[in-house]
């Protein structure tokens, strides 16, 4: 029985429309001053919603158990993401700010390695996700 070439690329093709890829991030957060809190993760998709918490793709918290985490998330499609985390050492699902409107909780993004005196952009802190992908992410 001779399998035709053209139909095995066909079986192929419609394999990857019916059940299409996705891949893992990992995030590693190496610096974590204070055991207590939690680590609030925003996985953005867009750079017009980019740092709105309630418009983020997807939003995850854990408890901080320790001075290293490391998580991972599944089943990101193939795509362009942005990465922000704040370390919520109160708990309360917000950034504590000083009266000068500067964050006095932890953070950090995908792609930044310190920070000066602005928040990054969409395009400072976006990568594209087409394969598993780990992030080591300082908080400053």
């Amino acid at each position: 029985m001779k399998i035709k070439i053209p139909l095995i690329i066909f079986c192929i093709t419609i394999s990857y429309l019916v059940f299409p890829q996705t891949y893992n991030i990992e995030i590693k957060v190496p610096n974590i001053d204070k055991i207590e809190g939690q680590i609030l993760i925003a996985v953005y998709n867009s750079g017009e919603t980019f740092l709105v918490q309630k418009e983020a793709f997807k939003v995850y918290a854990e408890d901080v158990k320790e001075k290293t985490m490391s998580f991972t998330f599944n089943d990101f499609p193939k795509g362009e993401y942005s990465i922000a985390l704040f370390h919520d050492e109160d708990s309360n699902g917000k950034m504590k700010r000083n009266f000068l409107g500067i964050p006095s909780e932890d953070y950090g993004f995908s792609n930044i390695t310190s920070m000066l005196f602005s928040r990054p952009s969409y395009e400072d802190t976006r990568f594209y996700l087409e394969s598993d992908t780990s992030f080591v992410v300082e908080l400053q």
